[in-house]
């Protein structure tokens, strides 16, 4: 083997691997645009009676997690007001109104 061959033999496995990487994003790019969308509702077409239930639990559940947080930070709030506003032995009455 000479060395013009072992030059041409790289120079073609390069071109190679740069055809098979275009080939490769090419065939994501075609799988990318043939997925289809559906419609939001349509997810919800094969939830059964108890996922239906769980659903609804865990709504119920968010609501009340992000109204005990607005109660948190209300008692917190009237906390630390209290601290300021008042002598130590007066903190509880102060907090309790």
């Amino acid at each position: 083997m000479t060395m013009a061959d072992n030059n041409n033999s790289a120079g073609s496995s390069s071109r190679f691997r740069e055809r098979r990487s275009e080939d490769i994003i090419k065939a994501e790019e075609k799988k990318e645009t043939s997925i289809n969308a559906i419609p939001f509702y349509k997810l919800f077409s094969f939830a059964d009676t108890t996922d239906k239930i769980l659903m609804f639990l865990g709504t119920i559940g968010a609501v009340g997690n992000g109204l005990c947080q607005i109660l948190v930070v209300v008692l917190f709030g009237n906390v630390v007001d209290s601290f300021g506003l008042n002598h130590t032995s007066n903190v509880l009455q102060a907090v309790s109104k």
